[in-house]
């Protein structure tokens, strides 16, 4: 707060009981250790520390009056404690002379006080009660507050001994100072002393009773929590009161009650507040209706924000027409949380600036402080997180000089940290919060205490941070049992289950909400045990989902039983998806369900009647009944129109798009969408019209509209713009729906400059979050247009910006998409290193689900980096990590990417067994149809990789024929999926199965289709592994032969290589991988180069007579076949890359034309050359093959004879056979050798020997 500029503390070091809340001296630290020594009782030690803070500052240059004012009041309740009369008195009227002469009011009530308790240590029963009130840690306003209430309340003996009898010390004290009051004489020092602090304290704000009457104001100052023991001594106040005939004292016992139940049970219809207000009119006391008003108002909130909203109005109404500053603050303030809970943001502002404006001109404080906690809920509402910061910042202030400490503490926790979390400042929440807690701990406030655990808790899931939020909630457990509230401990229990859920450890989950319900059972606690029944349903639904449904169930029989609406809907809802999860019965379960809830909430109320469509229609899209789904959202949406119920009409609407939707209506699903946008419009709510704008700008997006979209993005930002100032909403939607749309209508630039746009806007809001998921939606432009430089460079700025901000998980997330683009760019080991770094940061429990992600990652890089190891340590991690949390979508993908691995590292048949796997999981969930086409693509080439292995095994035949049918059944997807790539891969892989199965011919085929796929993509590697493919398959091309026998001919089919197509492939492939520099494949080359020849040689023994011979080879290929082995992976897989899912939408490549592929043209040469160097000679001519020849005469001396003479005739591609007239030239040898002796001749291969 100190540092914040908007926060004015200079009037912070003037309270007494600061309790080291000032820390800008270390008189203030003395002076705050001194009030917390009193507490102790260790009063000796507190009036060194305040007397040596005195010294210090007297013994300055210039003494601080102010806080030599403090520093007297602390000695005096220093010596009051220790029973030194006379010197207190002289400390504390030395202070208050001290404080006229200052002239600043706060400072001069806090002296008056001190004179007061110092003229109150006369009577035994003060002394008694201020020793309970300085042990509580009571603050200025509180001690304001109560003095006012036992001055003009009325109480006996026997009160005191059974508020002490019940140890209800608040109470004590207040009737202990009561029956003081009372007995002092009027014009006594005492009394003139107490007088003149009320009457500095009113003209501060400091006293705020209301209309309450004083004991009904005690409970609610430290704030009955509804337990047991408190409901009962409340309803025996109030059957006393019946029974005595005491109409309005009954009346103020049964709002009591309702703020029990109402701090107990929140969402529940509380009938006390409509009793006491029945009690109250038929009295005619308008005050106290004002007062009823103002509780009903709240009562209905949760669940009839209508009801309360006009409750509230009416409570302002009457206050105004009492002159009650107070009350109609109080009411309007209310009225703007009913308007919040009705959406209706603009109004909800208006009325609490009304209420803040009437408490400052009343010069009411605390009044105020409330109105602008009210308000800063309202502008949060609106996305206005700098004014609801200054808000709630503001609010803490003015309770922390009134000395509400608990008031500033609640203030810190809830709006301040809310705040500063809206503005994605996680670290800032938490000190707050952390500021909070420590308020609460020192004013020994238990029931605070746990509050404030929890909502620290809260900020520490919310930012990620699971294992501090575990610890604090078992804290909040402690706290609970310790205090005997059953229904914290058990709310305690629940909130570790969910946390144990989002870590994906169910047993652990399971166990807590077991837990919470023993608990709820034992004490007999109904609502407890509701909570705890529905919080396990959720936890069973990972394993048991019939089990889950059942507890379901059960909770929305005991919710109902108790009345409380949102908590039946809840375990409804919970039902429903647990029962649509198990297939067509338990959807069909779910719709009866839903129908039913219908006809029991109908006939209550009409805002029971809506909620109930509207959870009926989501349970029915659920279970698959769309068109009912959307009479239910209509009928829900007629109902709220009735009520005038804002935020419920627009989520109506919501349901009745999102039915339309699954009707497969996307134009109906516009229209209602529509509706939400001139539903703003009539209110005049221009933030709830845009931010509307921007859903139907997604909604057209989503149904293939890009143009439709951008047009509702351009009205949406000029919606933002009336708002005078830049929102993370609308850099959202330029991410969102800007970016893409301008991407499917093929506008790289437009999408470039929309995402600059955004980064500029998170920039101005300081949201470092949100400037990154701009770059990395920039990232995505850069890659769909092919220019992958820019597309890293983006990736390493949103790194940077997320290191800066240290957001863990998003910063991982980064280098995960860093280590995409890496992938994209074929660079798989800056892929791995990429990927390690985000691996490094997923270290927290809760983190599974993206490690699996970033771990696929890993492998993939692995795989394309033929690093087999590394690719399947990475999925079998993966694997692991999805079993163990039960992600079966994810194992699916996990599974994938290990078989994938293990086809790699060449172990088959684990990669057959778990693409088996892969494919059973696959099939049971809503997979789309190219990604199952991948795994029977994965699964066939492990079959042929067996069968390959091992000829001669048994169940080869079984293999190959799966294999065949797999890569069949791959293709048909593939090859009509549009993407050439895929197209390629798909006709190698049934060339592959096809030759393994004998048909050669359609073995041939499609390798040519290969050759040409990968041709058109200017992929040297896949054209130059086609081509190997070609040459395996003329090597076992088939014929037949005729021979005569005695009875009739018969016809035997023998295998006739193909001997000089096969070699000119292979020639093809070997120069291809020669340019593109894949060693690995000229080795491939080389051997099929030997096989061919080996083959050869035996072949001509075999054939006829009568059959053509070609000539021997000549000696610049009668050498032995090369030593080096080609791995097993690439000659199963050829040039197919691992299908890793980038989620990027990558640049369409430029293609050749088929037509232009031919492999028995003349010029194949120079186009194989054209594609296989796209990149890095993209205006290459077609040239004829430089001769080497030349080049050879020159360098003749140097070569042996006999080896330039093989060379020479290996140069000429000459074959001749017997029975055609003249040779034929291969051009494909010449080009080979010619390219072969440019290498071999270059400067840096030559040697002398």
């Amino acid at each position: 707060l100190k540092d914040h500029p908007s926060i004015h503390l200079s009037s912070s070091s003037h309270l007494p009981f600061a309790r080291g809340l000032d820390w800008m001296t270390a008189s203030a630290v003395l002076i705050g250790r001194s009030a917390a020594l009193l507490r102790q009782d260790e009063a000796a030690a507190a009036l060194e520390c305040a007397e040596e803070a005195l010294d210090e500052i007297r013994a300055s240059f210039v003494p601080e009056k102010a806080s030599e004012i403090s520093a007297l009041c602390a000695c005096a309740d220093a010596f009051a404690a220790l029973g030194q009369a006379e010197k207190s008195l002289s400390s504390a009227t030395e202070a208050c002379t001290l404080s006229k002469n200052l002239g600043d009011e706060l400072v001069q009530a806090s002296s008056l006080l001190t004179l007061a308790k110092v003229h109150l240590l006369a009577d035994k029963d003060a002394v008694v009660a201020l020793a309970v009130l300085r042990e509580r840690g009571v603050t200025l306003g509180e001690m304001a507050l109560i003095l006012s209430l036992a001055q003009n309340g009325k109480a006996n003996r026997s009160q005191v001994e059974e508020a002490r009898r019940k140890e209800n010390r608040w109470h004590e004290a207040f009737l202990l100072l009561s029956v003081s009051l009372a007995s002092l004489p009027k014009a006594g020092p005492a009394a003139v002393a107490v007088a003149e602090f009320l009457r500095a304290a009113k003209q501060l704000g400091l006293v705020d009773g209301g209309s309450y009457e004083p004991g009904s104001s005690i409970r609610r100052l430290y704030e009955c929590g509804g337990s047991a023991q408190e409901m009962y001594e409340l309803a025996r106040c109030r059957d006393a009161a019946k029974k005595s005939g005491d109409r309005q004292r009954a009346g103020w016992a049964l709002l009591d009650i309702a703020s029990a139940k109402l701090s107990q049970k929140p969402s529940c219809q509380v009938a006390e507040a409509d009793e006491a207000l029945t009690i109250f009119s038929s009295l005619g006391l308008k005050s106290c209706v004002a007062a009823a008003q103002l509780e009903v108002s709240r009562s209905r909130l949760g669940l009839r924000p209508v009801e309360a909203l006009q409750a509230a109005q009416a409570s302002a109404l009457a206050f105004k027409e009492l002159h009650s500053v107070s009350g109609e603050s109080a009411a309007q303030s209310a009225s703007a949380l009913a308007h919040l809970a009705l959406g209706q943001v603009p109004e909800a502002i208006a009325s609490a600036s009304a209420a803040e404006e009437n408490a400052r001109k009343g010069g009411l404080r605390r009044n105020t402080a409330e109105a602008l906690l009210t308000a800063s809920s309202c502008h949060l509402a609106a996305g206005e997180q700098g004014r609801a910061l200054q808000d709630a910042l503001e609010a803490a202030a003015i309770l922390r000089e009134v000395g509400d400490s608990r008031g500033e503490a609640f203030a810190l926790l809830f709006e301040v940290a809310s705040a500063y979390m809206a503005k994605m400042e996680g670290d800032l929440a938490l000190k707050v919060a952390s500021a909070g807690l420590r308020l609460l701990r020192s004013a020994e406030d238990l029931l605070g205490e746990a509050l404030a655990l929890k909502a620290t808790a809260n900020i520490h899931i919310e930012r990620g941070d699971t294992e501090p939020a575990l610890r604090l909630l078992q804290e909040v457990i402690t706290i609970c049992h310790d205090t005997g509230n059953v229904l914290d401990e058990v709310e305690g229990h629940a909130a570790v289950a969910r946390i144990r859920l989002s870590r994906n450890e169910a047993e652990e989950a399971e166990s807590s909400a077991q837990a919470g319900l023993a608990l709820a059972k034992e004490a007999g606690n109904k609502l407890a045990e509701a909570r705890a029944l529905l919080c396990l349903s959720k936890a069973l639904a990972l394993k048991d989902l019939p089990k889950a449904a059942e507890t379901a169930d059960a909770a929305a029989v005991l919710f109902k039983t108790l009345g409380d609406r949102q908590g039946h809907l809840q375990a409804l809802r919970a039902s429903c998806v647990a029962g649509c999860q198990q297939g067509a019965a338990g959807a069909a379960a779910a719709a009866v369900k839903a129908e039913q809830v219908i006809k029991e909430m109908t006939a209550s109320d009409l805002q029971a009647a809506g909620e109930a469509h509207l959870e009926a229609s989501h349970a029915l899209v659920l279970a698959a009944r769309a068109d009912q789904a959307s009479k239910s959202a209509s009928a829900a949406l007629t109902i709220f129109r009735q009520l005038g119920h804002t935020k419920a009409e627009a989520m109506a609407l919501r349901s009745l798009a999102h039915a339309d939707r699954a009707r497969g209506r996307p134009e109906e699903a516009a229209k209602a969408i529509v509706e939400i946008v001139s539903l703003f419009k009539r209110r005049g709510d221009v933030q709830g019209q845009a931010n509307a704008t921007g859903e139907l700008a997604k909604a057209y997006l989503e149904g293939g509209l890009p143009k439709e979209a951008l047009s509702e993005v351009g009205e949406a930002r000029l919606l933002f713009q009336r708002l005078g100032k830049a929102t993370s909403k609308e850099g959202m939607l330029l991410i969102d729906v800007g970016i893409p749309a301008h991407m499917a209508l093929d506008d790289p630039p437009k999408a470039v400059a929309l995402a600059e746009e955004a980064v500029n806007i998170f920039r101005s809001l300081a949201n470092r979050l949100g400037e990154a998921q701009a770059f990395q939606a920039s990232v995505k432009v850069c890659v769909q247009k092919g220019d992958l430089n820019s597309a890293l460079q983006v990736a390493r700025q949103s790194c940077a910006v997320l290191a800066r901000a240290r957001l863990t998980r998003e910063e991982a997330e980064a280098h995960h998409v860093t280590a995409k683009v890496h992938l994209v760019r074929l660079e798989p080991r800056e892929a791995v290193a990429s990927a390690a770094q985000a691996l490094t940061l997923l270290r927290r429990p809760g983190d599974e689900k993206s490690r699996v992600d970033v771990l696929e990652t890993a492998s993939w890089a692995h795989s394309m980096a033929a690093e087999p190891e590394g690719a399947v340590g990475a999925a079998d991690e993966a694997v692991a990590i999805c079993r163990r949390i039960g992600d079966r979508r994810r194992l699916v993908t996990s599974l994938q990417t290990l078989a994938e691995a293990q086809l790699v590292k060449a172990t088959f048949r684990k990669a057959m067994d778990t693409v088996t796997e892969a494919l059973a999981l696959c099939r049971q969930a809503d997979f789309e149809p190219r990604f199952e086409a991948h795994l029977l693509q994965a699964s066939s080439l492990a079959k042929l990789g067996i069968a390959e292995r091992d000829p001669q095994a048994p169940s080869r035949q079984k293999h190959v024929k799966e294999a065949l049918q797999e890569a069949k059944a791959a293709a048909r997807v593939l090859c009509r999926c549009g993407d050439r790539r895929a197209e390629a891969e798909a006709y190698w892989c049934l060339a592959k199965a096809n030759l393994e199965a004998g048909n050669v011919d359609s073995a041939a085929e499609d390798s040519v289709k290969a050759f040409k796929s990968y041709a058109t993509l200017r992929d040297g590697s896949g054209a130059g592994w086609a081509a190997l493919l070609l040459a395996s398959t003329c090597l076992r091309s088939k014929g037949r032969q005729q021979s005569a026998e005695v009875s009739h001919l018969v016809q035997e089919e023998i295998t006739i290589p193909d001997v000089k197509q096969a070699l000119d492939a292979v020639l093809n492939a070997h120069s291809t991988f020669r340019r593109i520099n894949d060693e690995e494949g000229q080795e491939a080359a080389l051997q099929l180069l030997a096989e061919i020849r080996a083959t050869r040689d035996g072949a001509m023994q075999g054939l006829p007579q009568d059959m053509p011979r070609p000539r021997p080879l000549p000696a610049a290929f009668s050498t032995p076949p090369p030593s080096q082995a080609v791995s097993e992976y690439r000659v199963l897989v050829g040039a197919r890359y691992p299908p890793c899912r980038t989620g990027f939408i990558l640049a369409k490549p430029a293609l050749l034309d088929l037509e232009d592929i031919e492999p028995s043209s003349e010029n194949k040469p120079a186009l194989l050359q054209k594609a296989a160097k796209p990149d890095a000679e993209p205006a290459l001519k077609e040239t004829a093959p430089r001769s080497a020849l030349a080049s050879l005469d020159n360098w003749d001396k140097r070569f042996d004879r006999k080896v330039w003479h093989n060379v020479k005739a290996t140069t000429s591609g000459l074959w001749e056979y017997p029975d055609m007239g003249q040779p034929e030239q291969n051009v494909h040898s010449a080009e080979f050798v010619n390219s072969w002796l440019e290498e071999l001749l270059a400067p840096e291969h030559l040697k002398d020997e």
